[in-house]
């Protein structure tokens, strides 16, 4: 059994205005404005995790076209665990484990 524990959302580079995300939980919003007029002279990745228990809203994006990559990180239990996933589900757990005491506060 996989237990979701909560989203990572990669924005890439792209030109837009408009389709900010708001996570909220307990009474803490905050509002993850991802959008660009101009795209960078550098790379760049822009990201934002929350814990599954948070709710949110993405606004609509009012020009341009905004380009997001959107993970649901998960738990499994060990023993569950077929040998072709192992690797990506212990990438997928570290990141969760990394983050685990910011999730709340990751605002």
């Amino acid at each position: 059994m996989t237990l979701q524990i909560g989203s990572l959302v990669i924005m890439l580079p792209s030109i837009h205005t408009g389709g900010a995300l708001t996570v909220e939980h307990g009474g803490v919003s905050h509002t993850f404005d991802w959008s660009m007029d101009t795209l960078p002279s550098e790379p760049l990745l822009q990201w934002g995790t929350f814990h599954s228990g948070c709710e949110y809203k993405a606004d609509a994006v009012t020009n341009g076209a905004r380009i997001a990559l959107t993970y649901k990180l998960i738990s499994v239990p060990p023993s569950t665990v077929p040998l072709q996933v192992l690797i990506p589900s212990k990438i997928h757990l570290t990141i969760c484990d990394a983050h685990k005491k910011f999730f709340l506060c990751i605002f």
